[in-house]
């Protein structure tokens, strides 16, 4: 019985000035991936410009051995409008590492032509058809958030409600999650 394929996985990231800086590498995709997570989200901290996780087979010579499974971009978050926002450039996803934002965009799963977006923090979804369009709605959200305040403000949470007119429970526990009761007896 033939030995299975060993392999190994290393996360790297392109800095603005193109120096190329390895994270390390690692026995399996999950470990990689979690430590390269973990370097995005001080992106607002450097100046980099891409990254990518590269797959080597052990004992291969040349780059026979070695496939790039993922490559993304940096791009300016479309919601808090910091260079936190990063594009897969192979399989179209992207996600803004940024403190505090998490705004993503994401191919459908059930439906090829429709593009999802959102924002966690106020629970924002969107289906676009259109990546354009997707980073368009993202971009209002964000217009909203900045002409309420700042993005993490109950102001800010009370301005996506009344823009999307929802009431009830979900208004109120917005709110109370954003840290301010008042606004939320306000709103009835």
């Amino acid at each position: 019985m033939a030995d299975a394929e060993r392999e190994v996985f290393v996360p790297s990231v392109e800095q603005g000035d193109g120096i190329v800086v390895g994270l390390g590498i690692f026995s399996t995709e999950k470990i990689a991936m979690s430590v390269l997570k973990d370097f995005l989200k001080r992106t607002e901290q450097m100046d980099l410009i891409s990254a990518e996780m590269t797959r080597w087979v052990i004992d291969i010579i040349g780059h026979e051995g070695s496939s790039l499974l993922f490559r993304m971009a940096n791009r300016r978050c479309p919601v808090c409008e910091r260079n936190t926002f990063w594009i897969d450039l192979v399989s179209f996803n992207a996600m803004c590492y940024g403190s505090g934002c998490g705004a993503w965009i994401e191919d459908n799963i059930h439906i090829e032509e429709i593009i999802d977006c959102g924002w966690p923090p106020l629970r924002f979804l969107h289906q676009s058809p259109t990546v354009e369009s997707a980073m368009t709605e993202l971009g209002k959200m964000g217009a909203r958030l900045k002409a309420a305040g700042q993005a993490d403000s109950a102001l800010a949470a009370k301005a996506f409600l009344e823009e999307y007119g929802e009431e009830g429970s979900l208004t109120d526990d917005v709110l109370r999650k954003m840290g301010d009761p008042k606004l939320a007896d306000e709103g009835r």
